[in-house]
């Protein structure tokens, strides 16, 4: 009886052994049954056959990513950074169809999805739906501190995209969800730059006004002459008015333009009339008073015989015939206060 047992079960282990055999060389470049990738069954195929029905499923490569109903990217997954990992999830497969114990085990395997995090950003940031946070800052412009208030901003919410894409990668569509995106600088933050920047402007104005003084000493000369003395400087386009060392007033003039200037050197006042004529240039010139002979003058602003006078915008700006003309009322009290002999010296 034993003996009959033995060659049996020495013919039922040859055959699973045998069937063992054949199976293993069947499957040895093929996917165990049973198995599934992303419910799509790749059970007796090879490595190619089942990346060519797995595509097949997922033919449109194409994405689009809207906000609002908008279409904000339109194009391929992979130059979104979306990258299919359907070999990867193939070779798992592959793996498990190694062991042939695992013939009548049901397998069903997720393709991972690799999203390349920066590049898609870097797509999303690149919409002029984009508005990026601006931080507050202070200026200077003109001597005076000029404060640009921050301003919050929108982007798109990546991690949420992510999260959709994760979930249900072959979508066609995802929608996109913004975020605000706050300044890092505000108005608030910059109060002691403001103080500080106060402190510099403030600095800088001192020392052009300091300038400018200094610049008007060397314009006049105070004590020239012991009694009343004029004094114009034509690079400035101003005439003062001295009694020795003391200024007495000063004056915004018109000199001689570039082709007639104005004759530099010492004068003296050696006539005045209320209201002398150019027969010349055909005009008036009210308060006259005459330092070379009666070709050159100081009088008010020139009048024409139909009563048109000419404007005080040309005072300052050397526009001249070559004499020195100041406004309607500077001229008065010029004229009131000088005298025939008073010296007069003109210079650059």
């Amino acid at each position: 009886m034993h003996q009959k047992i033995i060659p049996i079960s020495i013919g039922i282990a040859s055959f699973l052994i045998t069937l063992d055999v054949s199976a293993a060389v069947y499957l040895h470049d093929k996917i165990l049954p049973k198995t599934d990738i992303n419910n799509i069954s790749v059970a007796w195929l090879t490595k190619i056959q089942a990346y060519d029905k797995i595509k097949a499923n997922y033919s449109n490569d194409l994405v689009a990513l809207t906000y609002n109903n908008k279409i904000v990217y339109q194009g391929s997954r992979i130059d979104i950074g979306i990258v299919d990992g359907i070999n990867e999830a193939i070779n798992q497969a592959f793996e498990k169809s190694r062991n042939i114990r695992n013939i009548a085990i049901a397998k069903d395997i997720l393709i991972p999805v690799n999203i390349n995090e920066s590049k898609l950003t870097a797509i999303l940031n690149s919409s002029e739906l984009i508005q990026f946070p601006k931080n507050a800052e202070i200026k200077i412009e003109n001597y005076k501190l000029i404060e640009i208030p921050e301003s919050a901003g929108l982007e798109f919410n990546v991690a949420d995209l992510i999260a959709q894409i994760n979930a249900n990668p072959y979508n066609e569509q995802f929608g996109l969800a913004v975020i605000e995106k706050q300044p890092t600088i505000k108005l608030a933050d910059l109060q002691q730059k403001k103080s500080e920047m106060q402190k510099i402007i403030d600095k800088q104005l001192a020392e052009l006004k300091s300038k400018q003084e200094e610049k008007l000493k060397a314009e006049f000369t105070p004590g020239l002459f012991n009694g009343k003395y004029l004094e114009i400087d034509l690079s400035s386009q101003t005439l003062a008015a001295y009694e020795g060392q003391n200024k007495v007033k000063e004056y915004r003039v018109s000199s001689g333009k570039s082709s007639m200037p104005t004759p530099s050197g010492t004068y003296t006042i050696n006539n005045k009339a209320d209201r002398a004529y150019s027969a010349k240039y055909g005009l008036y010139m009210p308060h006259w008073m005459a330092f070379i002979g009666s070709k050159y003058g100081l009088h008010a602003l020139p009048e024409w015989p139909n009563g048109y006078k000419e404007g005080e915008n040309h005072l300052g700006v050397p526009v001249s015939h070559g004499c020195v003309r100041l406004s309607t009322e500077a001229a008065a009290d010029v004229y009131a206060w000088v005298e025939v002999g008073t010296p007069i010296v003109i210079h650059s």
